[in-house]
């Protein structure tokens, strides 16, 4: 059967920006290691020495919500996770759209430095996003990013834009089970499971107002829609968008017989 989700916990988010400043020069005459050379060692530092996994967290739900639906040598696998869980682990670290399910992620993504190629900059700065897996916390990146960059060198602040990993939303409540039942209603082929949100959503501005915080979104994505995302030809089927619309309006009318 087809797997769609619904989300009950979603990653904080945190930049830490990283600056070194040399004396500069020439390029005829360089230093052992120039400012482009000492950030970029630091990046890679951090990419090979990501924050730990946490196989036990939200991923582990979800695969055990899955597997009775799963072929039968994932079943196997998955059901005897006591066991095999070792190896689903480091299996899964290498599939690029869950192994951030397992841990928080390091990407960089800005770097500038220098104005011309024959000229020495005398300064670079990287900034590498981190996406905080429920349970680390900031303060844990932060020391990380230190500890692994270990260069007095470069200068380290984090960002001010920044937030905590989410609480758990509980699946033990009427709501939950309005929800799920909501998307079976529309969505029979689909397997509801937890899942844990790697990006951000605007559900987190509800998380002060209420400790039931759901995310579902009623859209049939095949792979390729998935890795477009943020991308060149981001987009969505016609079909399954005038299906989603319809699974809002289900949900209200639910909800509204609930109530």
């Amino acid at each position: 059967a087809a797997s769609d989700v619904y989300k009950r916990q979603e990653k904080g988010y945190v930049s830490v920006e990283m600056v070194v400043e040399t004396a500069g020069g020439h390029s005829s005459i360089p230093p052992r290691h120039t400012a482009v050379g000492i950030l970029s060692t630091a990046i890679h530092r951090l990419e090979r020495n990501p924050l730990p996994s946490h196989f036990d967290g939200p991923l582990k739900q979800t695969l055990e919500a899955v597997a009775p639906h799963t072929d039968f040598g994932i079943r196997l696998a998955l059901s005897n996770l006591w066991l095999l869980q070792p190896v689903v682990e480091q299996v899964l670290q290498g599939v690029p759209t869950i192994s951030p399910m397992l841990r928080t992620t390091t990407a960089a993504t800005l770097f500038h430095a220098g104005v011309k190629d024959n000229v020495l900059p005398n300064k670079a700065r990287a900034v590498v996003n981190f996406r905080v897996f429920p349970g680390d916390s900031i303060d844990d990146v932060v020391a990380h990013v230190r500890r692994v960059v270990d260069d007095e060198r470069i200068v380290l602040t984090p960002s001010k834009k920044r937030r905590e990993a989410s609480s758990v939303t509980a699946t033990d409540s009427e709501a939950f089970a309005l929800l799920r039942s909501a998307i079976l209603d529309v969505y029979p082929d689909v397997v509801p499971a937890p899942y844990l949100i790697t990006g951000g959503t605007d559900a987190r501005h509800f998380r002060a107002i209420t400790d039931g915080a759901f995310g579902f979104m009623p859209v049939r994505a095949a792979l390729g829609d998935i890795r477009r995302a943020h991308g060149n030809d981001e987009r969505i089927r016609t079909d399954s968008f005038v299906e989603g619309i319809g699974f809002y309006a289900h949900l209200m009318q639910r909800a509204g017989g609930w109530r």
